[in-house]
Protein backbone atom coordinates (compact mmCIF):
# COMPACT_ATOMS: atom_id res chain seq x y z
CA UNK A 1 0.00 0.00 0.00
CA UNK A 2 1.53 3.29 -1.07
CA UNK A 3 0.65 6.74 0.23
CA UNK A 4 -1.91 7.51 -2.47
CA UNK A 5 -3.84 4.35 -1.67
CA UNK A 6 -3.71 5.19 2.02
CA UNK A 7 -5.08 8.66 1.29
CA UNK A 8 -8.02 7.14 -0.55
CA UNK A 9 -8.71 4.66 2.22
CA UNK A 10 -8.59 7.38 4.88
CA UNK A 11 -11.08 9.50 2.93
CA UNK A 12 -13.43 6.54 2.46
CA UNK A 13 -13.08 5.53 6.10
CA UNK A 14 -13.84 9.04 7.32
CA UNK A 15 -17.02 9.23 5.25
CA UNK A 16 -18.18 5.73 6.12
CA UNK A 17 -17.58 5.82 9.87
CA UNK A 18 -18.39 9.30 11.21
CA UNK A 19 -18.30 7.95 14.77
CA UNK A 20 -14.49 7.83 14.45
CA UNK A 21 -12.07 10.71 13.97
CA UNK A 22 -9.48 10.95 11.20
CA UNK A 23 -6.81 13.63 11.41
CA UNK A 24 -3.10 14.28 10.91
CA UNK A 25 -0.50 14.44 13.67
CA UNK A 26 1.96 16.26 11.40
CA UNK A 27 3.72 16.02 8.08
CA UNK A 28 6.70 14.17 6.67
CA UNK A 29 9.75 15.90 5.21
CA UNK A 30 8.10 15.90 1.77
CA UNK A 31 4.82 17.24 3.15
CA UNK A 32 2.78 14.05 3.31
CA UNK A 33 0.24 13.80 6.11
CA UNK A 34 0.90 11.48 9.04
CA UNK A 35 -2.65 10.20 9.31
CA UNK A 36 -4.24 9.03 12.54
CA UNK A 37 -7.54 7.24 13.18
CA UNK A 38 -9.17 7.47 16.59
CA UNK A 39 -11.48 4.59 17.55
CA UNK A 40 -13.36 4.48 20.84
CA UNK A 41 -14.15 6.78 23.73
CA UNK A 42 -12.80 4.92 26.75
CA UNK A 43 -10.16 5.69 29.35
CA UNK A 44 -7.76 2.90 28.32
CA UNK A 45 -5.72 4.82 25.76
CA UNK A 46 -3.26 3.11 23.44
CA UNK A 47 -1.42 3.91 20.21
CA UNK A 48 -0.76 1.55 17.30
CA UNK A 49 1.94 2.67 14.83
CA UNK A 50 2.76 1.13 11.47
CA UNK A 51 5.45 1.56 8.80
CA UNK A 52 8.34 3.02 10.75
CA UNK A 53 10.37 1.18 8.12
CA UNK A 54 9.64 1.82 4.46
CA UNK A 55 9.74 -1.78 3.25
CA UNK A 56 7.41 -2.85 6.09
CA UNK A 57 4.34 -1.20 4.58
CA UNK A 58 2.43 -4.44 5.10
CA UNK A 59 1.89 -3.09 8.64
CA UNK A 60 -0.09 -0.21 7.12
CA UNK A 61 -2.32 -2.75 5.39
CA UNK A 62 -2.73 -4.72 8.63
CA UNK A 63 -3.72 -1.65 10.63
CA UNK A 64 -6.11 -0.31 7.98
CA UNK A 65 -7.77 -3.71 7.61
CA UNK A 66 -8.20 -3.83 11.37
CA UNK A 67 -9.68 -0.31 11.52
CA UNK A 68 -12.15 -1.09 8.76
CA UNK A 69 -13.21 -4.47 10.13
CA UNK A 70 -13.58 -3.13 13.67
CA UNK A 71 -15.72 -0.18 12.59
CA UNK A 72 -17.83 -2.18 10.14
CA UNK A 73 -18.50 -4.81 12.80
CA UNK A 74 -19.22 -2.12 15.40
CA UNK A 75 -21.65 -0.44 13.01
CA UNK A 76 -23.50 -3.73 12.44
CA UNK A 77 -23.28 -4.74 16.12
CA UNK A 78 -21.24 -7.81 15.18
CA UNK A 79 -18.44 -9.34 17.21
CA UNK A 80 -14.77 -9.96 16.46
CA UNK A 81 -13.42 -13.22 17.86
CA UNK A 82 -16.41 -13.29 20.20
CA UNK A 83 -15.73 -9.87 21.72
CA UNK A 84 -18.48 -7.27 22.05
CA UNK A 85 -17.12 -4.22 20.24
CA UNK A 86 -19.42 -1.82 22.03
CA UNK A 87 -17.64 -2.79 25.23
CA UNK A 88 -14.24 -2.23 23.63
CA UNK A 89 -15.40 1.09 22.14
CA UNK A 90 -16.65 2.39 25.49
CA UNK A 91 -13.69 1.23 27.57
CA UNK A 92 -10.81 1.93 25.21
CA UNK A 93 -9.50 4.61 22.88
CA UNK A 94 -7.24 3.32 20.12
CA UNK A 95 -5.19 5.76 18.06
CA UNK A 96 -3.96 4.16 14.85
CA UNK A 97 -1.13 5.78 12.88
CA UNK A 98 -0.93 3.43 9.90
CA UNK A 99 2.05 4.97 8.05
CA UNK A 100 4.65 6.95 9.98
CA UNK A 101 7.13 6.94 7.10
CA UNK A 102 5.15 7.84 3.95
CA UNK A 103 8.17 9.29 2.10
CA UNK A 104 10.14 6.09 2.62
CA UNK A 105 7.18 3.93 1.62
CA UNK A 106 6.81 5.91 -1.61
CA UNK A 107 10.50 5.45 -2.31
CA UNK A 108 10.35 1.72 -1.62
CA UNK A 109 7.26 1.08 -3.75
CA UNK A 110 7.42 3.69 -6.51
CA UNK A 111 11.07 4.74 -6.63
CA UNK A 112 12.20 8.29 -7.39
CA UNK A 113 12.35 10.18 -10.68
CA UNK A 114 15.64 11.57 -11.99
CA UNK A 115 14.01 15.00 -11.96
CA UNK A 116 13.44 14.85 -8.20
CA UNK A 117 15.74 17.32 -6.38
CA UNK A 118 16.88 14.57 -4.00
CA UNK A 119 17.51 11.93 -6.68
CA UNK A 120 21.31 12.05 -6.58
CA UNK A 121 21.48 12.24 -2.80
CA UNK A 122 19.06 9.38 -2.22
CA UNK A 123 20.59 7.07 -4.84
CA UNK A 124 24.05 7.73 -3.37
CA UNK A 125 22.74 6.69 0.06
CA UNK A 126 21.35 3.57 -1.64
CA UNK A 127 24.82 2.45 -2.80
CA UNK A 128 24.33 4.15 -6.16
CA UNK A 129 21.22 2.16 -7.06
CA UNK A 130 17.82 3.56 -8.00
CA UNK A 131 16.13 0.33 -6.91
CA UNK A 132 14.87 0.83 -3.38
CA UNK A 133 13.26 -2.52 -2.58
CA UNK A 134 15.35 -2.86 0.62
CA UNK A 135 15.04 0.76 1.74
CA UNK A 136 13.98 1.18 5.39
CA UNK A 137 14.75 4.83 6.16
CA UNK A 138 12.88 8.06 5.49
CA UNK A 139 13.70 10.31 2.53
CA UNK A 140 16.70 11.77 4.43
CA UNK A 141 18.24 8.37 5.01
CA UNK A 142 17.35 8.26 8.71
CA UNK A 143 16.05 5.02 10.19
CA UNK A 144 13.08 6.34 12.14
CA UNK A 145 13.14 3.49 14.63
CA UNK A 146 16.61 4.56 15.76
CA UNK A 147 15.76 8.26 16.06
CA UNK A 148 14.21 8.23 19.53
CA UNK A 149 15.83 9.36 22.76
CA UNK A 150 16.48 5.91 24.21
CA UNK A 151 20.19 5.20 24.73
CA UNK A 152 20.73 7.29 21.61
CA UNK A 153 24.44 7.86 22.33
CA UNK A 154 25.00 4.11 22.62
CA UNK A 155 23.19 3.69 19.32
CA UNK A 156 25.56 6.14 17.62
CA UNK A 157 28.53 4.23 19.01
CA UNK A 158 27.16 0.98 17.64
CA UNK A 159 26.55 2.65 14.26
CA UNK A 160 30.23 3.64 14.06
CA UNK A 161 31.27 0.11 14.95
CA UNK A 162 29.17 -1.06 12.00
CA UNK A 163 30.78 1.53 9.71
CA UNK A 164 27.66 3.70 9.56
CA UNK A 165 28.48 7.43 9.64
CA UNK A 166 25.93 8.97 7.30
CA UNK A 167 22.37 8.54 6.11
CA UNK A 168 21.52 5.38 4.24
CA UNK A 169 18.85 2.78 3.67
CA UNK A 170 18.96 1.43 7.24
CA UNK A 171 20.31 1.80 10.80
CA UNK A 172 21.45 5.46 10.69
CA UNK A 173 19.72 7.12 13.68
CA UNK A 174 20.01 10.74 12.63
CA UNK A 175 21.97 13.66 14.06
CA UNK A 176 20.07 13.80 17.34
CA UNK A 177 16.91 12.31 18.91
CA UNK A 178 13.70 13.39 17.17
CA UNK A 179 15.68 15.13 14.43
CA UNK A 180 13.10 13.86 11.94
CA UNK A 181 9.71 15.45 11.43
CA UNK A 182 8.01 12.08 11.56
CA UNK A 183 9.42 10.97 14.92
CA UNK A 184 9.08 14.44 16.45
CA UNK A 185 5.41 14.53 15.44
CA UNK A 186 4.76 11.12 16.98
CA UNK A 187 6.58 11.93 20.24
CA UNK A 188 4.73 15.22 20.61
CA UNK A 189 1.43 13.48 19.94
CA UNK A 190 2.15 10.81 22.55
CA UNK A 191 3.17 13.43 25.11
CA UNK A 192 -0.09 15.23 24.46
CA UNK A 193 -2.56 12.32 24.67
CA UNK A 194 -0.68 10.41 27.41
CA UNK A 195 -1.47 6.80 26.42
CA UNK A 196 -1.12 3.92 28.83
CA UNK A 197 0.41 1.65 26.21
CA UNK A 198 1.94 1.77 22.72
CA UNK A 199 2.45 -0.87 20.06
CA UNK A 200 4.83 -0.49 17.14
CA UNK A 201 4.01 -2.83 14.26
CA UNK A 202 6.98 -4.07 12.23
CA UNK A 203 7.63 -7.09 10.06
CA UNK A 204 8.61 -9.88 10.19
CA UNK A 205 9.43 -12.74 12.57
CA UNK A 206 6.28 -13.43 14.63
CA UNK A 207 7.85 -12.00 17.79
CA UNK A 208 6.91 -9.54 20.54
CA UNK A 209 9.52 -7.32 22.21
CA UNK A 210 8.54 -5.79 25.53
CA UNK A 211 11.59 -4.49 27.43
CA UNK A 212 14.18 -1.75 27.10
CA UNK A 213 17.65 -2.91 28.13
CA UNK A 214 16.18 -4.93 30.97
CA UNK A 215 13.71 -2.25 32.05
CA UNK A 216 10.23 -3.77 32.18
CA UNK A 217 7.35 -1.58 33.40
CA UNK A 218 4.89 -3.00 35.90
CA UNK A 219 2.50 -5.50 34.29
CA UNK A 220 4.36 -5.35 30.95
CA UNK A 221 5.72 -8.89 31.11
CA UNK A 222 2.30 -10.26 32.03
CA UNK A 223 0.68 -8.32 29.22
CA UNK A 224 3.31 -9.56 26.78
CA UNK A 225 2.51 -13.15 27.77
CA UNK A 226 -1.23 -12.57 27.28
CA UNK A 227 -0.70 -10.99 23.87
CA UNK A 228 1.75 -13.69 22.77
CA UNK A 229 -0.79 -16.35 23.71
CA UNK A 230 -3.44 -14.59 21.62
CA UNK A 231 -1.40 -14.49 18.42
CA UNK A 232 0.98 -17.40 18.88
CA UNK A 233 4.08 -15.21 18.71
CA UNK A 234 7.31 -15.69 20.69
CA UNK A 235 8.46 -13.29 23.41
CA UNK A 236 11.90 -11.86 22.67
CA UNK A 237 14.39 -9.29 23.92
CA UNK A 238 16.32 -7.22 21.41
CA UNK A 239 20.13 -7.22 21.38
CA UNK A 240 22.82 -5.03 19.87
CA UNK A 241 21.82 -1.95 17.92
CA UNK A 242 18.25 -3.24 17.69
CA UNK A 243 17.93 -2.78 21.47
CA UNK A 244 18.26 1.02 21.46
CA UNK A 245 16.70 4.08 19.86
CA UNK A 246 13.28 2.59 19.08
CA UNK A 247 9.79 3.94 19.65
CA UNK A 248 8.78 1.42 22.31
CA UNK A 249 12.21 1.87 23.93
CA UNK A 250 11.61 5.62 24.24
CA UNK A 251 8.09 5.11 25.57
CA UNK A 252 9.21 2.62 28.20
CA UNK A 253 12.15 4.79 29.23
CA UNK A 254 10.28 8.11 29.36
CA UNK A 255 6.94 7.01 30.81
CA UNK A 256 7.71 3.67 32.51
CA UNK A 257 4.60 2.22 30.89
CA UNK A 258 4.19 -0.86 28.67
CA UNK A 259 5.48 -0.55 25.14
CA UNK A 260 5.66 -3.37 22.61
CA UNK A 261 7.19 -4.05 19.23
CA UNK A 262 5.30 -6.65 17.21
CA UNK A 263 7.17 -8.28 14.35
CA UNK A 264 4.17 -9.23 12.23
CA UNK A 265 4.09 -12.23 9.97
CA UNK A 266 6.76 -14.48 8.53
CA UNK A 267 8.72 -14.25 5.31
CA UNK A 268 10.95 -11.72 3.59
CA UNK A 269 10.19 -8.00 3.53
CA UNK A 270 8.13 -6.67 1.89
CA UNK A 271 5.71 -9.44 2.82
CA UNK A 272 3.46 -10.85 0.11
CA UNK A 273 -0.28 -10.28 0.13
CA UNK A 274 -0.85 -13.83 1.36
CA UNK A 275 1.71 -13.45 4.16
CA UNK A 276 0.13 -10.14 5.17
CA UNK A 277 -3.33 -11.72 5.33
CA UNK A 278 -1.99 -14.48 7.57
CA UNK A 279 -0.34 -11.89 9.82
CA UNK A 280 -3.58 -9.94 10.07
CA UNK A 281 -5.55 -13.05 11.04
CA UNK A 282 -2.95 -13.80 13.73
CA UNK A 283 -3.07 -10.27 15.20
CA UNK A 284 -6.76 -9.40 14.86
CA UNK A 285 -7.79 -10.56 18.33
CA UNK A 286 -4.82 -8.85 19.97
CA UNK A 287 -5.48 -5.52 18.25
CA UNK A 288 -9.16 -5.69 19.18
CA UNK A 289 -8.83 -6.23 22.91
CA UNK A 290 -5.25 -5.36 23.90
CA UNK A 291 -6.34 -2.05 25.50
CA UNK A 292 -8.80 -3.82 27.81
CA UNK A 293 -5.91 -5.46 29.69
CA UNK A 294 -3.99 -2.30 30.61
Amino acid sequence: MDYKELQGQIETFSNKYPFCDCFSIGQSWEGRELYCIKIGTGKNICVYVGAHHALEWCTTEILMQFANEFCESFKKDNKIKGYNLKTVFSKATIYIIPMLNPDGVELNINGISKEHPLYERVTKMNDGSDIFNQWQANIRGVDLNHNYNAAFTEGKMRERQMGIFFGGKTRYGGEYPESEKETAALCNFVRNIKPEMVMAFHSQGREIYYDFRGKIPQNAEGLAAIYANMCGYSLSKAVGIAAVGGFKDWFIDEFNLPGFTLEAGQGKNPLTKEQTEIAYSELKELMTVAPLFI
